[in-house]
């Protein structure tokens, strides 16, 4: 027990204990959550528990004007329960339909939609060439070299299984408690700031820029979603994504000192914002997308069987976690709990 846990608990015994009634409780207001709720309320009186402040898990958006920053780490796309439900409740989306992703390279923005020119029109390094190169290859040998008994394999595996995620319940049958703490999650720090140029911008019809060798890895433009063309509206919307180690890294500075690391940089690919920046925005995201070990997801399975009246939910249900699973596990997790009221 620590210092602090006595106060901790002598302050709860004091809080005033409401009691209520109902068919189903959802523990968690993030996009499973919430989700799962919405599909409950038509055909049952169901209560929504958060330990947060606010609801929408890693779903927070910051808004001024015209213009919108996601802060957490939401993108979707596609078809689903999650596009359902932004159409039924009315939220606005905006269209990437037509916009592209650049690289940050020797100081230039290169179009990445053009391989051949990104690798032999530009002053790229052999070096920098062979790497892109292999990219593919890497991203598919990644699974061998986490398995393998070498040195910085062992490193990176004992900094994954520093990523442990939490119980749900306090007292998990065994194979439960094993299946979760199979799942890793990695951590984002996010900067989004609001910005005052005017007329047409370098970036305006770019998404996503990514970053190599600065103090985050992608600066993306959330006002490319609401640009179509005629007259441009000033100001703007970037965000900075640093994640994995990058963001481990930045864990340990203050929200200023991180601000002035990611100001320097996004000057140097975006000079024409000197002096346009608006405030710093920080988030710090200790748990974002889940991800296994090799090896570890075949306990997967466990956590998508129900525990008793118990329906787990989240995106580490699906193969691909993102938050169009995350709806989908909260959809069905909901229907299996209203099938077994008979509703």
């Amino acid at each position: 027990m620590t210092s602090a846990e006595p106060e901790l608990k002598a302050a709860s015994a004091a809080r005033p204990v409401h009691e209520e009634t109902c068919d189903a409780v959802v523990i968690g207001a993030g996009m499973a959550g919430l989700t799962a709720a919405t599909t409950l309320a038509d055909e049952s009186d169901v209560i929504v528990l958060e330990a947060a402040d606010r609801a929408g898990g890693r779903v927070e958006t910051v808004r001024k004007g015209d213009y919108w920053i996601n802060v957490g780490t939401q993108f979707t796309e596609g078809t689903g329960p999650l596009i359902d439900a932004l159409h039924h409740h009315g939220i606005e989306m905006g269209s990437l339909a037509g916009k592209s992703v650049a690289l940050a390279l020797n100081g230039r923005l290169v179009d990445t939609s053009d391989l051949f020119a990104l690798m032999f029109r530009t002053r790229m390094s052999l070096t920098d060439r062979v790497g892109m190169a292999m990219v593919g290859a890497r991203i598919l040998a990644a699974v061998p070299f986490l398995t393998s008994e070498s040195r910085i394999a062992k490193r990176v595996r004992a900094r994954l299984d520093r990523r442990v995620a939490s119980r749900i319940l306090p007292e998990l049958p065994q194979r439960y408690r094993n299946a979760f703490d199979d799942i890793r999650y990695g951590r984002y720090v996010i900067v989004g700031f609001f910005t005052e140029e005017e007329g047409p911008q370098p970036w305006d019809d770019l998404f996503g820029v990514s970053t190599p060798r600065l103090s985050f890895q992608a600066v993306f433009n959330h006002a490319a979603a609401i640009r179509k063309g005629g007259a441009r509206k000033p100001g703007g919307a970037p965000a900075c994504f640093a994640g994995g180690a990058v963001a481990d890294d930045l864990f340990e500075l203050s929200d200023e000192e991180i601000v002035d690391r990611f100001v320097a940089d996004l000057m140097s690919v975006y000079p024409q914002l000197r002096g346009k920046l608006g405030e710093g925005i920080v988030r710090r995201h200790r748990r974002v997308v889940p991800f296994w070990a090799p090896g570890r997801r075949a306990s997967l399975p466990t956590l998508r069987e129900p525990l008793g009246p118990i329906h787990l939910a989240g995106d580490y249900q699906l193969d691909m976690p993102s938050l169009a699973d995350a709806a989908t596990s909260g959809e069905n997790a909901a229907k299996a709990v209203l099938a077994s009221l008979g509703s």
